[in-house]
């Protein structure tokens, strides 16, 4: 008996429907794991991100400053992490950061504190900007504007978070998803924001 050397049209179609139906049962279990695994890597990045900028905080005395380095980092975001100089060239005078003193073992370090090279345009300035695995800047949020009266640098830190907006690369937090009382974030639902608090050691609870 004669083997087929064709496969006829039915066998093909029937064929086809059960690769396509393999498809749809394996297809999504590794567009799921390719997402835990960014998920996890932006954790890590994260945490990252916190020691470097802690390191920073660290070296120019950051709690001392006045609150329009608070307000700065809101707006042009992680730039002292990477840039010596500020974005906006009309801020350079009044938002700096002292050069490292070997002798007072104070001052911004000459080498980046994290290495990037993503920029995005903010205000129309190129600032230098860490990207998630998921390919979005990473940010600053926190429960009001750099605005907020009442507060110290040190108690506004407090309150500052590191964000990844994930997956959907939109940010889904704004100051009316934290708990007005206790100021901590209440994520919408099936928000994609991955956020990690940048001074956990200075947490404490304050009425605002």
């Amino acid at each position: 008996m004669r083997l087929k050397k064709f496969f006829s049209m039915l066998e093909l179609v029937v064929v086809i429907a059960i690769l396509g139906a393999l498809s749809l049962l394996i297809i999504p279990q590794f567009i799921d794991v390719e997402h835990d695994h960014k998920v996890a890597l932006t954790k890590t990045q994260l945490h990252t991100i916190r020691d470097a900028f802690q390191k920073f905080a660290a070296d120019v005395d950051f709690m001392e400053k006045n609150t329009d380095y608070f307000q700065d980092l809101v707006a042009y975001g992680l730039w002292p992490l990477m840039q010596r100089e500020h974005p906006n060239p009309d801020k350079r005078a009044t938002l700096n950061f002292p050069d490292y003193d070997r002798e007072y073992r104070i001052g911004r370090k000459p080498t980046p504190y994290i290495v990037s090279t993503d920029t995005v345009i903010v205000n129309n300035f190129i600032v230098s900007v860490v990207k998630d695995p998921f390919g979005s800047p990473v940010d600053i949020i926190l429960p009001f504007d750099g605005n907020r009266s009442g507060y110290t640098l040190a108690e506004l830190c407090k309150f500052m978070y590191l964000r990844s907006c994930g997956a959907n690369k939109v940010p889904d937090m704004t100051p009316e998803n934290f708990n007005p009382d206790t100021l901590e974030p209440t994520p919408p639902a099936n928000s994609d924001d991955i956020l990690l608090p940048l001074f956990p050691q200075y947490r404490k609870a304050v009425t605002p």
